[in-house]
């Protein structure tokens, strides 16, 4: 009888040391799941700061684009437009150039 009793308190040692350490365990994987959480949260909050970053500085270089195309648009109007008054000047000049030269030749025959 002894004996058994022996048995059984070792057995009820054993499942409260186990019960203990469980209640351990289990402690130490709520601490790391809150650390784990934390980090992710802390994580998730600095990617979205570096996308919303990424973000304006893409729209900061589609505006400067869209400038430089304009600019650049009105500068080769502008281009285009001295190009037509000078080449139209030319043609003026060369056809009443022309023009006069042909007459004198044309009476003289």
């Amino acid at each position: 009888m002894a004996e058994l009793t022996e048995t059984i308190e070792r057995l009820s040692r054993n499942a409260e040391m186990r019960h203990t350490q469980q209640g351990t365990f289990i402690g130490d994987l709520k601490r790391t799941n809150e650390a784990l959480t934390s980090a992710y949260d802390k994580s998730k909050k600095k990617h979205a700061l570096s996308l919303k970053k990424l973000e304006a500085q893409i729209t900061q270089l589609v505006a400067q684009h869209e400038r430089e195309v304009t600019k650049h648009s009105v500068d080769q109007n502008k281009h285009d437009e001295i190009a037509n008054n000078r080449l139209s000047y030319f043609e003026e000049r060369s056809c009443s150039s022309f023009g006069s030269q042909g007459h004198g030749e044309e009476t003289e025959l």
